[in-house]
């Protein structure tokens, strides 16, 4: 693990606002949805998709899955895009199964408290292929946790 500098990028997908409880239902029905419509989101940077948790709020997670773009010019209905300005993060290259995500982020969070480092809750967990199936537990996952002060996202309008 080690922290890294991550230049601004902007993700157009689905958004998902749910409790703890909630999101192992919510977050699957939304990847299902952004598998089904990727071709509507333009200007994609890569076919890596990933998952953004955004914040907190009253007991309701905010997160986003969707696709990186260079530029986001229109957003479908139904979606949204956000820019997350530069910032800087802890850095893991997770390797194993999907399930085990979780559980790596649990890792770098243990390994920031060892290394007197202000973790945030602000994650990104990149690496999911536009293809669902066995293939997603065989790529690479990079994961990101902001370090404190974190530079606040903001949704992008267009």
């Amino acid at each position: 693990m080690q922290i890294v500098e991550h230049d601004s990028f902007i993700v157009v997908g689905i958004p998902v606002r749910a409790t703890w409880n909630e999101l192992w239902q919510a977050v699957p029905t939304a990847w299902a949805q952004l598998r089904s419509r990727i071709d509507e989101i333009a200007l994609r940077a890569d076919d890596v998709l990933l998952d953004v948790s955004l914040e907190q709020d009253g007991g309701k997670y905010l997160q986003l899955v969707g696709a990186r773009v260079s530029k986001a010019e229109r957003v479908p209905e139904g979606m949204m895009a956000v820019e997350v300005p530069a910032q800087r993060y802890i850095h893991h290259r997770h390797t194993g199964s999907l399930p085990a995500i979780a559980e790596a982020f649990g890792a770098m969070y243990a390994w920031a408290e060892e290394q007197a480092v202000a973790a945030g809750s602000f994650k990104v967990d990149s690496g999911y292929p536009i293809e669902d199936g066995e293939s997603a537990d065989a790529l690479p996952h990079d994961l990101f946790v902001g370090v404190l002060p974190e530079t606040d996202w903001r949704e992008v309008r267009v």
